[in-house]
C-alpha cells in the first residue's frame, strides 16, 4: 500500500534564502521523528546525479544551491552567472526532490518540496511517499501524525492529508476542494463544528485536523469509506481550498 502525505497552499512568494531556510528547518523536523531522513540524497534533475546530504544538513545550503537552479526559470536577482541570489523570487518557486537510495524493498522514502510560487493556480507542495517495506512504523498513526504536525507547522497550509491513493479519488473532486484522507487538515477551524460526532476531529494550529480510524484507511473497509464520504458530503460547498 503507498501511502503519502501531502500538504498544499496557494500563491504565497518567498526569496530563495527564506526557500533553503525553511527547507532546512524542515529536514531538522524530520530528523527529529525518524531517522530515515538522516540519509537523504539530493536527486536533481538529472539521471544518476544524486548528490548525498549530510546527516547534520552542514552541507544542505551548498548541495541545494547547486541542484536548484532551472534555466527556463526568470528570477528577480541573479549574480552574474545568472543564478538567482539569495533574496531572489521566482513565480514558479523553488523545488528539491530528496530522497535515499534505498530499493522500493529496502524502504525507499522521498521527501519533495515546491514552495515559493506567486501563480495563482500554481499550489505550492511538500510531499512525502513513505516507505512500502521495512519500516511499518510509517503507517501507524502515532508517526503518521507527527509527520503531518510538523509538516503544518513549518509550512502553514491550507490543506493537507495523509492517505494512499485509491482513498485519496474516493472524495476527490477537483482542486478547490477538500480531499479526505486517513488524516485530513484544513487551516479552517469550523471545520469540527459541521461534522457528526462519530467523526474524530480536533483544533490544530489555526485550523482543524480530522482522523477516520487509528489504523490507515483503505477502500476495502466499509467504515472507513463511509466516514470518508460522510465528511466530504458535511464540507462540500462549505469548505474549499479556494
Amino acid at each position: 500500500m503507498e501511502v503519502f502525505l501531502g500538504i498544499y497552499w496557494r500563491a504565497r512568494p518567498i526569496t530563495l534564502g527564506e526557500y533553503l531556510r525553511n527547507t532546512k528547518d524542515y529536514l531538522r523536523r524530520l530528523q527529529e521523528i525518524h531517522p530515515i531522513f538522516r540519509e537523504l540524497y539530493d536527486v536533481g534533475r538529472k539521471p544518476n546525479a544524486e548528490t548525498a546530504i549530510a546527516p547534520d544538513l552542514n552541507n544542505f545550503y551548498e548541495v541545494a544551491r547547486e541542484k536548484i537552479y532551472n534555466k527556463e526559470n526568470e528570477y528577480s536577482h541573479t549574480d552574474v552567472s545568472g543564478h538567482p541570489t539569495l533574496d531572489a523570487t521566482c513565480e514558479f518557486g523553488y523545488s528539491l526532490m530528496m530522497s535515499n537510495k534505498n530499493s522500493a524493498k529496502e524502504g525507499k522514502v522521498c521527501v519533495s518540496v515546491g514552495a515559493g510560487s506567486s501563480i495563482d493556480g500554481l499550489f505550492n507542495t511538500v510531499i512525502i511517499d513513505f516507505p512500502e517495506y521495512q519500516y511499518p512504523e510509517f503507517i501507524n498513526k502515532p508517526l503518521s501524525l507527527d509527520l503531518l504536525k510538523a509538516s503544518i507547522e513549518c509550512w502553514s497550509p491550507e490543506s493537507g492529508l495523509v492517505t494512499n491513493m485509491d482513498f485519496f479519488y474516493l472524495t476527490y473532486d477537483n482542486w478547490d476542494s477538500l480531499p479526505v484522507g486517513w488524516m485530513t487538515y484544513s487551516d479552517n477551524p469550523s471545520v469540527c463544528q459541521l461534522l457528526p460526532p462519530h467523526i474524530q476531529c480536533e483544533r490544530f494550529g489555526p485550523g482543524s485536523l480530522i482522523t477516520i480510524s487509528e489504523e490507515v484507511s483503505s477502500v476495502d473497509n466499509p467504515e472507513h469509506v463511509e466516514k470518508a464520504l460522510a465528511i466530504s458530503n458535511c464540507l462540500a460547498g462549505k469548505i474549499t481550498r479556494n
